[in-house]
């Protein structure tokens, strides 16, 4: 029984040291975290979701300047159309996304891009459409 008393305060040793040693990592942890928080430094990587457009061109100006701030930022530009995009962004694969044609705004919050888009057609040297030099909608 001699040796049960003995054991019973060594055991509250060892659990106390335990959780000191937790408390300890735990506030570092914690000092770490709200350094990095008081910090500049973004990291990590940004999903971008397009389809195509001529706006990708301000898009990619705007991911220059953005790196040259935030250099831990990794870019990456999904292709496709609005409704994977929009399936996309919903579940989180997308951090935005870039759409040309108009989206439920009580969904969504949505920043005008300055440019426009201008459409072509490609057809074939020998197609009727070939020899016209310029098609406006009217």
């Amino acid at each position: 029984m001699k040796h049960l008393y003995f054991l019973i305060p060594f055991f509250f040793l060892m659990l106390y040291d335990l959780l000191q040693e937790s408390a300890n990592q735990i506030l570092s942890l914690s000092t770490k975290t709200l350094e990095e928080m008081k910090s500049d430094t973004l990291a990590g990587p940004l999903y971008i979701g397009t389809g195509q457009t001529d706006n990708l061109k301000e898009v990619v100006k705007m991911m220059k300047l953005f790196q040259e701030r935030y250099p831990h930022i990794q870019f990456h530009l999904l292709s496709g159309d609005k409704e994977t995009l929009l399936k996309q962004l919903e579940s989180g694969i997308l951090d935005f996304g870039l759409f040309i044609r108009d989206y439920d705004h009580n969904l969504y919050e949505g920043i005008p891009l300055k440019s426009t888009n201008s459409l072509g057609i490609l057809v074939f040297k020998n197609h009727p459409f070939a020899s016209k030099k310029d098609n406006q909608s009217k």
